[in-house]
């Protein structure tokens, strides 16, 4: 079986940023913490591609699959193909639902309701 590609969207590596430095800004290391809790997470997806559950509201025909984390109330939302793993959205669990469908690839439901 021929591994699959690994993509980040860009947004999603912001969120990530954001996330970590808010994070380290309130408690020294616990940015770090977070950092490990979203490798994880990544180490899981990659290993088992499909871990996690659908995301609720979006056609589950798509591919579009989220990973919550443990400690932190933030999501790995990823879409799966034949040949690649992309996340999209490190998301956390208050922001508006479905705001990252924008980044969807073409053909996979960037339209779609969530």
């Amino acid at each position: 079986m021929m591994a699959r590609r690994f993509r980040i969207d860009r947004r999603a590596t912001e969120e990530f940023d954001a996330a970590t430095d808010w994070y380290e800004a309130r408690r020294a290391g616990l940015g770090l913490e977070f950092i490990d809790s979203i490798e994880t997470a990544v180490q899981q997806i990659l290993e088992k591609p499909g871990v996690g559950g659908p995301v609720p509201g979006v056609d589950s025909k798509l591919s579009v699959r989220r990973l919550l984390l443990r400690k932190f109330p933030y999501a790995v939302v990823y879409v799966e193909s034949d040949d690649e793993i992309l996340i999209v959205a490190f998301s956390h669990g208050h922001r508006k639902p479905g705001y990252w469908r924008d980044r969807l690839p073409h053909g996979r439901g960037a339209r779609s309701r969530a």
